[in-house]
């Protein structure tokens, strides 16, 4: 019961102080003013701490906390949590780890203290240390779902991919029904677990006793999707449709076409742009962010693309998209847009063509799909395209080849698509414009599909990765091969009415 009253209490200030109302000031000033009281003072200096830190202040709540404890508030797991917590937001990740641990040690059968101490762990950069924690954590807990969920993150900013999906499988005998239907599946680890029969049966039966588990059924679809399996991937997308979207679809309307498509550059900040929008009110995003279905995918049929989207209530002022960036580089795509979707809105987004080089590859190597040094596969790119294209016919071998260094090269590109598409269906953006100007790039963005204007409160960029640097001589002897490409791709966009960015 005391405990009850004190999450209470904890919610209602932490309430009023997050609103920053007239209240909450009255009621820190008046803490402050009864901390140097004896006997009830220790405790108002920890509430007056707890204030500070709801309103961002935690230098102030360092310091509150830390008199609390000076004046003999001693035995409070949460108190030492809490000025784990402030220390970790001021920046002191060491400290912090010494509070949680006393937390620890009064409590050790709590989730909440072990969950600070991994955090300080990861702030210091111990991550074999952070994975242990996470890892014991999920046998002492294995009904919470924040250990699976941190050590899934973990193991993707780690670039293991290969443990994540056994990772999950695992947890999902563990974990409440709730808890597992949203246990999240990366579909696009689909190649990987296809190739892992033992994987794909656990996945099945996943499935099938949770039929609402909406991850893992995307998952499986692109599974069978990569099989060549139509049918049977379409039947699963229509099951996970029906439970995402079932709060904005109307069963009876007709599935929605998208309204715009993302087809590019990839590593150019194309996830991160579809998240945001995926975030919209006016957006209803489909499963599967990337279907791939007018480059590599469009042999399945029109039925297979519109199982992956809404049914969405007309006059609802609702649409949808797609952000396949394989679209951009491929030759056939133009032309299959244009004939099935004819008014689409086309976005591009555009980036320094070695960086995004890099990224890619680095990308690849991470999920297993590139093992060959950098150096060596630009170099055998390089000897069967010498000089940098600026049109589709413009190499050695009359016509361009795929590879890192072309998908870079947007011009060739650009003007395959706009043979197709007058320059007013397609806004070209650079991947620094959501950087520098977010409110602004997303306003732009949003007038050109046609919603209200929409500015993401998660900035977070999305897909980001950390790669080793690229050597200086290999990173100047690229930008003199892009060098003319880039000049005549700034002149070719300023001659555009409408896509210049």
């Amino acid at each position: 019961m005391k405990r009850a009253i004190k999450n209470w209490l904890r919610r209602v200030i932490q309430e009023r102080a997050a609103a920053h109302s007239p209240l909450a000031a009255v009621l820190l000033a008046g803490l402050e003013r009864a901390g140097r009281l004896p006997g009830v003072g220790p405790t108002c200096l920890r509430w007056s701490g707890f204030i500070h830190a709801t309103q961002g202040r935690h230098s102030r709540a360092v310091e509150a906390y830390q008199a609390a404890l000076d004046g003999g508030l001693i035995g409070h797991p949460s108190l030492h949590y809490d000025l784990g917590q402030s220390l970790l937001e001021a920046g002191d990740a060491r400290l912090a780890e010494t509070e949680f641990r006393k937390a620890l040690t009064l409590v050790p059968r709590e989730p909440w203290p072990v969950y600070g101490l991994i955090q300080s762990l990861l702030r210091q950069g111990r991550e074999a240390e952070a994975e242990t924690e996470f890892r014991k954590a999920w046998t002492l807990f294995p009904r919470e779902p924040w250990p699976v969920y941190g050590l899934f993150e973990f193991l993707l900013r780690q670039g293991r991919e290969a443990e994540v999906v056994p990772c999950l499988l695992a947890a999902a005998q563990t974990l409440p029904a709730e808890n597992v239907r949203n246990l999240p599946f990366p579909e696009y680890l689909a190649a990987r677990v296809l190739e892992n029969d033992a994987q794909v049966a656990a996945l099945r039966e996943l499935v099938s006793g949770q039929p609402d588990a909406v991850h893992a059924s995307i998952l499986l679809a692109q599974i069978e999707t990569l099989r060549g399996n139509g049918p049977e991937a379409v039947i699963l997308f229509q099951s996970a449709g029906k439970i995402r979207f079932r709060e904005r679809q109307d069963a009876l309307a007709p599935v929605a076409t998208p309204s715009f498509l993302i087809i590019g550059q990839a590593k150019a900040g194309t996830t991160a742009l579809f998240q945001y929008l995926s975030g919209h009110p006016s957006i209803v995003p489909p499963l599967v962010k990337e279907p791939h279905y007018w480059s590599t995918h469009h042999d399945l049929g029109p039925a297979w693309y519109e199982s992956l989207f809404p049914r969405l209530p007309e006059g609802s002022g609702l649409i949808t998209g797609d952000g396949s960036v394989t679209s951009m580089t491929i030759p056939e795509t133009p032309a299959r847009v244009r004939k099935e979707l004819p008014d689409v809105k086309l976005i591009v987004l555009l980036r320094e063509p070695v960086s995004r080089a890099y990224s890619e590859y680095c990308m690849q190597v991470r999920l297993g799909e590139q093992h060959t040094p950098f150096e060596e596969v630009i170099a055998r790119e390089l000897a069967v395209v010498p000089a940098c294209p600026l049109d589709d016919r413009s190499s050695e071998n009359g016509c361009l080849p795929n590879g890192y260094l072309t998908r870079s090269a947007a011009l060739p590109h650009l003007k395959r698509w706009l043979a197709h598409f007058p320059p007013e269906q397609m806004l070209i953006l650079r991947n620094e414009q959501l950087a520098d100007d977010l409110p602004g790039t997303m306003q732009r963005v949003c007038r050109f599909i046609g919603v209200p204007p929409f500015v993401p409160n998660d900035r977070r960029r999305f897909n980001e990765g950390r790669y080793p640097p690229m050597s200086a001589d290999l990173k100047d002897k690229l930008c003199d091969w892009f060098a003319p490409h880039e000049r005549a791709l700034k002149e070719f966009l300023a001659s555009l009415p409408e896509a210049r960015p």
